[in-house]
């Protein structure tokens, strides 16, 4: 998830925008680092598909592996 410090600056933001004091930068800062966040996430899980995918054997390769057994 978030570092200490990402989590601390959203909930200041969050503040400011419930008390409507953010200005347009920091508003854009918000966004940014809740998208950097859902980025690295999706790039993380499309690494792990294509893990899982090298990893799984076909039919073919558990019958070689039985045809070799002593």
């Amino acid at each position: 998830m978030y570092g200490p410090e990402t989590v601390s600056r959203l909930n200041l933001l969050r503040q400011k925008t419930a008390d409507n004091t953010i200005t347009d930068e920091e508003l854009k800062e918000a966004t940014d680092l809740l998208r950097a966040h859902r980025r690295s996430a999706t790039e993380n899980a499309a690494k792990r598909r294509v893990v899982a995918k090298k990893s799984v054997k076909t039919a073919d390769d558990l019958l070689a592996e039985l045809a070799n057994l002593p």
